[in-house]
């Protein structure tokens, strides 16, 4: 079966034919939202995992156009009104004329065209919506909560990295695995923060065809790229910069513990030094920065940045996992607050991305009982304040006063 006989079935996903997820722990994944281990690459082979019974099932369900389980997440953005990894990934069937290749429950390594690298959990900031897992700054504050019923139940995925601290994958079984694929068009790298390993980058970009290759840092926007790696970046077929940015000051600082003047220097150095750069700005939505979107607008407004249209600042991504840390469980009359204070934002600012004016109808909407979620979202709240000396009620008052 080809691409182009499935490809308008409503479940269908390129991903497990032409995406592959190499994290520092090994454990396989057929993108960054799918939400199970298809097998661990620090104990099987490339090949064996590609095309083992796990795969085999994820694309036998899709070509049946039904849902795996682990694909639950992409459903709630989209949902929501948001852009998925499904659909992000569906989109380069057009860009690289995908048409013709050939979807069955096997598949060949000559379609695996883009690869996702964790290389590390190392990171310099402990963002609230993260965990052990993807930031090594989280593991002193996971030990000291780890005795509370909400962190219990939020890290049950990630408890086993607690007390590991960092966390790498081999670079050399990296390099190995993107040196064999004659195909591929995409290295994203990812963290932890990923320009804290620019060496290990640079050497797996060395070690491929780079002038093929569209590189993606997706950052934090507080570590500098270096003058080795921008060389190499500029022989590369692109790059793409993703900036992770929540908030305006006092609720991104709040979010992650550094303040917004820490990113400036180092975004418009990324801008003014790499010759083929797409910059897009990432804004997670999650309930302690429901009013931000404005503030994240102006901010980056201000930054003056030439091969950045401000249009494109999209709304589109929603903390999924854990439950508790989705916009969604806030009361609904904050959430027809927010979406009153973004409507004036809408009227008086022209060209917004039309993904705003989802966001703020689907606020709106009432939800199912979110009364449980909301009480393990002040829970989680109330207990990391506790460690880390702040006060969400203080900085953000329009929600504290239900906490």
């Amino acid at each position: 079966m080809k691409v182009k006989d499935i490809m308008h079935q409503e479940n269908f996903c390129i991903s497990p034919w032409i995406n592959m997820v190499l994290p520092h722990h090994g454990n396989i994944r057929c993108c960054n939202d799918f939400e199970e281990s298809l097998g661990n690459i620090n104990f099987n082979s490339l090949d064996n995992i590609y095309n083992n019974q796990n795969y085999k099932k994820v694309r036998s369900t899709i070509l049946d156009n039904k849902i795996h389980k682990g694909c639950e997440g992409c459903r709630f953005k989209e949902s929501k009104g948001g852009v998925s990894k499904r659909t992000i990934m569906n989109e380069y069937i057009k860009k690289w004329n995908l048409y013709n290749m050939e979807v069955n429950t096997n598949s060949v390594l000559e379609n695996l065209m883009f690869i996702d690298i964790r290389l590390s959990n190392l990171c310099n900031l402990k963002c609230r919506h993260c965990n052990p897992n993807l930031s090594s700054s989280w593991t002193n504050d996971m030990l000291k909560l780890e005795s509370t019923d909400i962190f219990k139940n939020y890290m049950h995925k990630t408890i086993e990295f607690k007390k590991r601290g960092i966390i790498e994958i081999d670079t050399n079984k990296i390099i190995e695995i993107c040196s064999s694929l004659k195909n591929l068009k995409v290295l994203e790298f990812k963290g932890g923060e990923p320009l804290l390993k620019q060496k290990e980058i640079k050497t797996i970009l060395e070690n491929v065809n780079i002038k093929n290759i569209r590189i993606g840092i997706i950052t934090n926007g507080t570590v500098k790229i270096n003058n080795d790696l921008k060389k190499l970046f500029n022989l590369a077929n692109a790059v793409f910069m993703h900036f992770s940015i929540e908030a305006g000051e006092n609720i991104f600082q709040y979010i992650r513990g550094t303040s917004l003047s820490t990113l400036a220097p180092v975004i418009i150095d990324t801008h003014d030094n790499l010759n083929k750069v797409d910059f897009t700005f990432r804004v997670t939505q999650m309930p302690y920065n429901i009013f931000e979107y404005p503030n994240v607008y102006n901010f980056i407004k201000s930054l003056n940045l030439k091969k950045y249209d401000i249009s494109e600042l999209l709304l589109e991504n929603w903390v999924v996992k854990p439950s508790f840390l989705n916009t969604y469980i806030l009361p609904l009359e904050v959430r027809i607050q927010a979406a009153e204070e973004l409507t004036k934002f809408l009227d008086k600012t022209p060209g917004v991305h039309k993904s705003v004016y989802k966001f703020r109808d689907s606020l709106k909407l009432p939800q199912n009982n979110q009364s449980k979620d909301f009480k393990n979202f002040k829970d989680f709240t109330s207990a990391l304040d506790k460690v880390r000396n702040t006060s969400f009620k203080d900085i953000e008052p329009r929600i504290g006063k239900y906490l």
